[in-house]
């Protein structure tokens, strides 16, 4: 579960393209949001993830980075515990996650619900309102968004995200969850880019190739499993 929480946060990462005055409304705050997206063709960023769960006394602080290129490719990487998640056309991939085949079977249900937040990448807003019930507002160093999910299904899984984009330039700098369960998970983007050299850098470092998908992972396991024949005689 948490591992989709973080895929679907994966999709809302973004970074404005020109600055824009405090909102005074939602709709005025969302227009902002949906202008600044038009110009991305790429983003990346490091990450700081801290998880507080209701179970343990101090929270669970893990280190990463984020990458985006449009349309649809995402990544996710982090250090500790480690973790390489690729997103795109043909669905999740995973790579160093144990029991791969399990984690994907859990995210084929978060698939939709990323699907719908991708208008927050694309400057297509209108989908992201049919799914959540969306609150917006700005002050002098951000514009906050409330994000409340609709579907019951969606609803069992969290109550809400917060996302806040810095201004003067709009750029994606903190997401909070909160969790159906209790738990919540704080989420800070820094040192970003946008449009350069540096996320194609990283998608290419993490591309497919590189993470096996459940029925590779099942292949290769057969492989390691198989006894090995008798050495090859000489040859004559």
């Amino acid at each position: 579960m948490r591992l989709a929480i973080v895929l679907g946060v994966a999709v809302l990462m973004t970074r404005a393209a020109a600055a824009w005055a405090v909102c005074a409304s939602t709709a005025a705050c969302l227009q902002a949001i949906e202008e600044s997206q038009r110009a991305t063709r790429s983003l990346s960023a490091q990450v700081v993830q801290t998880k507080h769960l209701s179970l343990l006394a101090e929270p669970l602080v893990s280190r990463g980075r984020f990458a985006f290129k449009a349309p649809d490719q995402v990544l996710w990487q982090l250090d500790d515990p480690k973790v390489t998640v690729r997103i795109d056309r043909q669905g999740v991939h995973l790579q160093d996650v144990p029991n791969a085949e399990t984690e994907v079977a859990a995210l084929a249900q978060f698939g939709e619900m990323m699907r719908d937040m991708s208008g927050m990448f694309t400057g297509s807003l209108a989908r992201v309102q049919r799914t959540f019930d969306v609150v917006a507002s700005g002050d002098a160093q951000a514009i906050h968004v409330r994000m409340t999910p609709r579907s019951e299904q969606w609803q069992r899984m969290l109550r809400s995200l917060e996302l806040a984009f810095a201004m003067p330039d709009l750029i994606m700098h903190t997401i909070h969850i909160d969790e159906a369960l209790g738990d919540s998970l704080d989420i800070v983007f820094s040192d970003v880019h946008r449009n350069d050299a540096a996320a194609e850098a990283m998608l290419a470092a993490g591309s497919v190739s590189d993470v096996a998908s459940p029925s590779d992972q099942r292949q290769q396991r057969m492989e390691k499993a198989r006894p090995a024949g008798p050495p090859a005689g000489p040859h004559e």
